[in-house]
Order: C-alpha cells, then structure tokens, then sequence
C-alpha cells in the first residue's frame, strides 16, 4: 500500500529527528473513519505507544497530533 509506505517513512523520519534519545519500532497503520484521518502507531524501546494522527486522506504524509508534544497540563 503506497499510503502506508509513505506515512511510515514520513513518521519514521519525524520520531527520529523530534526524539533522537528514543527508538522507535513501527507497529501499525490504519484508516480512522471517525476522525477521517490516519492513524500510525509506534513503540519505544519501554513499550510505551505513540500513536500519530496523519493527513490528508490522499497522502498521509502531514503530522496533526503527536502526543508527546502537548502542553504540559496544571
């Protein structure tokens, strides 16, 4: 699939250079109708998931929500 090969080489490119202290593994691809986005997902070298929203539909190749990087909460 031409969408998965282009969004795990986007995603891989982005944890490398936004978390170069982490590795990551890839673990998942998937259409997510109810948000109309990609849903890509990888595990750290503890096994704590990262799951990376994608977009546009046509070529997920655009980061929308990294959860990792998300105001810290009071």
């Amino acid at each position: 699939m031409l969408k998965a090969t282009f969004a795990r080489g986007v995603t891989m490119l982005y944890v490398n250079i936004k978390y170069p202290e982490r590795s990551f593994q890839y673990r998942d691809f998937i259409y997510e109708s109810h948000f109309g986005s990609y849903l890509i997902s990888y595990a750290d070298q503890n096994d704590q998931l990262i799951t990376l929203m994608l977009e546009p539909k046509f070529l997920p190749v655009i980061v929308t929500y990294d959860p990792l990087d998300q105001p810290m909460k009071d």
